[in-house]
């Protein structure tokens, strides 16, 4: 027995050129179908590598921001918890030898331990991009500074046009805590 089909609900479209064809459709509107597409990837795709690149960069910046922040906070608490300040609520600073309580900070800011050894948790920061300091009585404040690169590099050259033009800058985070006591 043979059942009826339904009838098609398929929209009607222009055919497409098919240029495997030789002789329909005429080969001068192949070869322009052809020369077209080319023209069309080679202004579509320098554009499309440039915003891969800007959201990838975007990306690197927040992810160094982040882990920046975090380990600055996670120094600042590791401080704040063996600072003992003064009858006047100052507090001094031991950055000198394992022991002291600054240095133990530091090292965790810039290694993401106390030790000191190892890789630091961004490329290029230093113990030197950190200050402690005391803004009022019984507060701890901890500022860092990190110079990020991009992934093309430091500086951007203008081809002999000029100086090269520097694309690094800095991130900055900065913690205030109370000495917990």
């Amino acid at each position: 027995m043979i059942r009826p089909t339904k009838p098609s609900t398929a929209v009607n479209h222009l055919p497409a050129l098919d240029c495997s064809i030789s002789r329909s459709p005429s080969m001068r509107q192949c070869r322009e179908q052809k020369g077209l597409a080319m023209v069309e990837i080679t202004i579509v795709m320098p554009l499309l590598l440039l915003l891969l690149l800007a959201i990838s960069e975007f990306g690197r910046v927040f992810y160094s921001y982040t882990t920046l922040n975090k380990s600055v906070q996670n120094g600042t608490r590791l401080l704040a918890s063996t600072a003992t300040p003064d009858t006047t609520g100052n507090i001094q600073f031991n950055t000198t030898g394992p022991n002291g309580n600054a240095f133990k900070a530091g090292n965790l800011i810039v290694f993401g331990h106390v030790n000191g050894s190892g890789s630091p948790v961004l490329e290029g920061i230093t113990t030197d991009d950190i200050a402690f300091s005391n803004p009022a009585a019984n507060l701890i404040r901890v500022d860092v500074g990190y110079t990020y690169i991009p992934m093309i590099g430091a500086s951007l050259n203008p081809f002999g046009y000029g100086d090269p033009i520097d694309l690094s800058f800095t991130l900055r985070s900065s913690i205030t805590m109370r000495v917990l006591e």
